[in-house]
This record gives structure tokens, sequence and C-alpha cells, in this order.
């Protein structure tokens, strides 16, 4: 069998030579004939650019239902319709473009059958609101479920909202006028604050909030009532911290790193060179420190973030696009990035591709689990000229002298965006797709006017990972269980909770809960607590151990306990030399004696 790896690549629009080569290789009458690669590879210094796909191109293959789908060659990928025109009223163009690369509009669906993915048919342009749509991964079907909200917080945008990266139903959201973070349970309609500004800054706002992935800590750009944002608010463990910007001008935008340990800002700093846009400043938590990275050495540009490490856009430079790779541990020290990986920027007419545009990186892991330079970001452009990746989903890893030079970059899917047409509010901004890969880093979702002055529409793309030289690790989530108290225990006064816990990687900490509210967190094993029942009402009540491992995922147990009034103490006994004495006070052997003495008469007692 001839493998398709060892095969000669054709041009990117495979040319009817090319194709009749091919199928003489494989055997065009074989039905066991090996199916077309998914996805292709280009080195990002390619000059080669696909023209974008006409909407009479993209009507031959996108279906009607929200059901999956087979992108042309050379893509031959799958793609995953999730809306459609009749989801606004009038087949009116309501929905609102996917948000920015850091903003998860999909759940981590690791282990599960199912994906909830977010869309926004706005309701300031007749739609519902915030909307939650099921995938199920085995069918690649999609479910419209509803509208999430049935309050005030129905005209929010979607824009800024993001799944848990651990509690796969929950969604974050800013609600009360931007005065509190809350999460939602998109099951249950629990809803729980995070916490509420007033609080520590009364009179200010929050706006583009984000939160590690243990849901631990949590961090917004902070604005005044003149609706400028004057700094970056990090909240954990019931604290506030706050970075204010470092001049007049405020800050751009802010965002905590997977492991809550740094925040990086972006923001006008007083070493901003002229004609710069913005810089990027990393603030680490723990020890306060700030590090400025300037414009032109990469900081300020479109960022994704890592365990440890972060990655930059750098568009200073107007004759190529990169992206660097910066190690934040070592900022400190040298403030020296570790990769620098340039793409060529190709322009026609003056157009020139910004690639990548905003990575997303959604599916970062500790480099304990995957190593750095085998991991990857996918990402999405859009422009009216053929540049290269132009009009492209597609896939690099971190560091790509991993692969050979002219696998760098695998291309997944034609973005069917025309910015010049009308379809995703916004203008051309909103038309330049944002999309973001979901944590399992096996989807990526976008937006897309299908180059038509139509609606907008929200589609997925299934990562081929198979294509990848290192696909994404597969991690199982803890294993939990709960030994004491046993389930369906009686308990009362104060019981020692103890939780075994199991994992591939590292655990973050145990969360321990009665009836779904967390009450106590253990951070090394043993993973232990002691459970004050004195507290609780008396009868049924459900004690949970949740285990989050260093990579974000979670598991979790459960055990009910009945909560009972504690029993009258024993009678008190009077000491003395003859029969009134404490058996207390008996050597065991006598106390097996006699327990051993009475066993026997109630067997002779049957006897009589």
């Amino acid at each position: 069998m001839i493998s398709l790896s060892r095969l000669p690549r054709c041009s990117l629009w495979v040319s009817g030579v090319c194709g009749i080569f091919l199928l003489s290789l494989l055997g065009m009458g074989n039905a066991h004939a090996s199916q077309p690669a998914a996805g292709f590879w280009k080195a990002n210094s390619s000059a080669t650019a696909l023209p974008p796909l006409t909407a009479s191109q993209i009507a031959q293959f996108l279906p009607s239902t929200r059901s999956n789908f087979t992108f042309p060659a050379p893509y031959n990928t799958t793609g995953i319709r999730v809306t459609l025109p009749s989801d606004c009223p009038n087949s009116s163009d309501c929905f609102f473009y996917v948000g920015y690369s850091y903003f998860a509009a999909m759940s981590n669906s690791t282990g599960l059958p199912s994906m909830w993915i977010l869309a926004t048919p706005q309701m300031s342009m007749g739609g519902a609101g915030p909307t939650l749509y099921k995938l199920d991964k085995s069918t690649d079907t999609v479910t419209k479920v509803g509208p999430i909200f049935t309050d005030g917080n129905a005209a929010q945008t979607g824009e800024t909202m993001y799944f848990s990266h651990t509690m796969p139903n929950a969604l974050y959201y800013t609600g009360d006028a931007l005065k509190t973070l809350n999460r939602i349970d998109v099951v249950t309609h629990q809803e729980t604050q995070i916490f509420n500004i007033d609080s520590y800054a009364s009179g200010h706002y929050i706006f583009a909030c984000s939160t590690s992935f243990d849901d631990q800590v949590s961090a917004c750009a902070l604005e005044n009532s003149s609706n400028a944002m004057t700094g970056c608010i990090v909240y954990a463990g019931g604290k506030f911290k706050y970075f204010a910007g470092m001049t007049s001008s405020g800050i751009h935008s802010c965002s905590v790193a997977p492991d809550g340990k740094y925040v990086l800002i972006s923001e006008k700093t007083p070493t901003t060179c002229s004609g710069c846009d913005l810089d990027g400043v990393v603030a680490n938590l723990i020890t306060g420190t700030q590090t400025v990275i300037g414009n032109k050495r990469g900081g300020g540009g479109h960022y994704a973030l890592g365990y440890g490490y972060y990655s930059n856009n750098m568009n200073w430079d107007t004759t190529y696009d990169s992206v660097k790779l910066w190690d934040v541990s070592n900022l400190a020290t040298d403030g020296k990035d570790v990769w620098d990986q340039p793409w060529s920027m190709q322009c026609v007419n003056g157009a020139c591709a910004s690639t990548p545009n905003h990575p997303s990186w959604l599916n970062a892991v500790p480099a304990a689990v995957q190593p750095i330079a085998k991991q990857y970001e996918c990402d999405s452009t859009a422009n009216s000229e053929a540049v290269p990746f132009a009009n492209q989903v597609f896939c690099f890893y971190m560091d790509t002298s991993v692969a050979p030079a002219d696998q760098q970059s695998l291309v997944i899917a034609p973005t069917m965006i025309d910015p010049t047409k009308t379809g995703c509010p916004g203008g051309a901004y909103g038309q330049n797709p944002k999309g973001n890969i979901d944590p399992t880093g096996h989807y990526f979702i976008w937006s897309a006017n299908l180059d038509s002055n139509s609606n907008c529409q929200v589609f997925i793309v299934k990562i081929p990972v198979s294509q990848l030289p290192y696909p994404p690790p597969v991690v199982s989530p803890p294993q939990v269980s709960i030994t004491n108290p046993p389930d369906a225990a009686t308990v009362f006064g104060t019981v020692a909770a103890k939780a075994n816990v199991s994992a591939d990687t590292e655990i973050a900490n145990v969360a321990w809960e009665i009836d779904g509210q967390q009450v106590d967190t253990s951070d090394t094993a043993p993973y232990t607590y002691n459970l004050n029942t004195d507290n609780l009402a008396m009868g049924l009540h459900t004690l949970t151990a949740v285990a989050t491992d260093i990579a974000g995922y979670t598991g979790s147990a459960s055990n009910d306990i009945i909560v009972a009034q504690a029993p009258p103490p024993p009678p008190p006994t009077s000491g003395g030399t003859s029969g009134g004495g404490s058996l207390s006070f008996l050597p065991l052997a006598a106390l097996g004696l006699l327990a051993a003495l009475g066993l026997m008469r109630k067997r002779l007692g049957r006897h009589t």
C-alpha cells in the first residue's frame, strides 16, 4: 500500500494532471482506496495564495440544516453548521460575530459525548440574545437548545462571555450593568456571583474579563465613570489586586493566564516609542513585578496565553509578520523571547495579510503534559485580496523547527468571508474572524458572511489532529472517590471527610461542596475536610469532592449523607469495687470474656 505521506505534493488547487496521477497510484477503481488527506501543509514563507470561495461555490457544499459537511479540495475537512438564517426573525442579519480568540465559545468537552456552543442572535436586532447550542460529537449534529437568559442579560452581544475550563456547564459573563462577574450553569440556570466591583471600587465598571483554567483567578479591565479603562483588576481568594495603567492613556486590555500566575496587559507605557501602538506588560501575580515588552520587540499585538508562556502577533515590522513566543519565567532576568517565527507579508494592491491575526490557544496545557514546542494554536483570517493565508483557518506549532519547512502551518478550512460584503455586524472589524479553538484542541469556531450580502452565520471545523505530527495529549480527568463518610451514612457533629484522587498529571486542588456550594479546598494530599454538620439542616445532603489537575481537567465524586441530631450522652456510671463498677475500667480480656458469656447465654436460651 502506498502511504499518502510519501506521495508528491500537488499545487494548492489540485490540478487535473496531479489528480489523475494520484488516482493512478491509489487505484481509481479500488473501493478501499485511501481518502484524500484532510487539510494541507504550507510553509509560513509561502507566497502561494488561494482565492476566496464565491457564494455559488459555497452553496454547492453548505447544508441547509445543522449538520456536518465536507469542505472541497484541497481542504477535505469536516465542517459543522451551527446556526441557520431562521434563527433570526424574518431571516434578518442579527448574529453577532464570534468573540475574540480567548473568549471560549465552546465548552470543555473532554471525555463527554457532547459540547455546548454559544452564539448570539442579538436582541437589539430582534434575536433572542445569547443562545445555547449542543453538538453531538458522535454524529456532528447540532441542536438549538434556546436562549440562556430571560432577563436583562439577554441584551448582551455574547462577545466577552466565555465557558469555564473546568466546569463544562458553566458560562462566565459580566452582569448588573458591568458591575459584577457572574457564572451561570447553562443546564440548571443557577447563577453564582464571583464578585461585585462596588465592594472594591465603587463607581467603576468591569469589561472583557477572563478566568484561569482552574476557575480560581479572574481578571478584568477596570473602567471609570467616563468609560476609560484605567487599569487591570484581579480577583482571587476573596481579595482584589489592582495594576493601574502606567500612563494617563490607560490600558487596552488585560487577561489572566491559564495557570493564574500572571496577567498580560496591553497599554501605553512611559517607554512606548513614537508611532508605536501598544506595549505588552507582564504582571506577575505572585511577586507583583511588572515587565514591559516594547511594541517593536513584539509587545502589544494580538496575543494568546499558555502555562508560563504567551505568544504575540508582532505587527511592528511592515516587511513581514511574525509570532513571538515568550517564556514568562525568564522575563525578569533577560526579557528575551524564546522563539520568533516570521510569516511572509505579501501585499496585493496595497492590501496585506496579517498572519496570524487573532491566534487562539485555549487548548494550552502545562509543559509537563506536552512540551511547549509540540503545542499548537489555530487562527482565522479574512482579506479581499489573494494573499497568502488570507481567507483561511489554519493551525501552527509553537516552534516550527519541530517540522519540515513545508509543514509549518496546517490549513484546514476557508473562512467563507468577504470583508467587502455585509453580514456580521461591525463592518470590516466584525467580518474579520476572531474565532477560537476548543479546550480539547479538536474544534475551531468562527463566524462568516458566506461571501454574500447575507446574514452572519456560525461554523465549526473539525481539526484533523491525525495530520498533526504531535496531536493534542489525551489526558484523562482525575479519578475521585470519597472514602469517608460512606455513601448514605448518618452523621452528626464534626466529621472528617476524606477523598482519594488519582490523575495522569499533578492535582492542583480538591474542592469540597455541600449541595453544590463550595465550602472548602484542599491544595495538597491528603485531601480532607472537617465537615461541621451543626451548620446543616437535618436530613439528606450531598457531599462532593471536585479534583482539578494542572491541565484544568476535573473529576468529581459525590456521597449522600443524612444529618441527624446527635444522640444524648450515655448516663454516668458510679465507680466502686463491687458489681457496679464501670466496664471502662475492666481489662480488655475481661470485656472479651463478658461478651463471650453474653453470646453463650443467648444461644443456650434458644434451646430452653
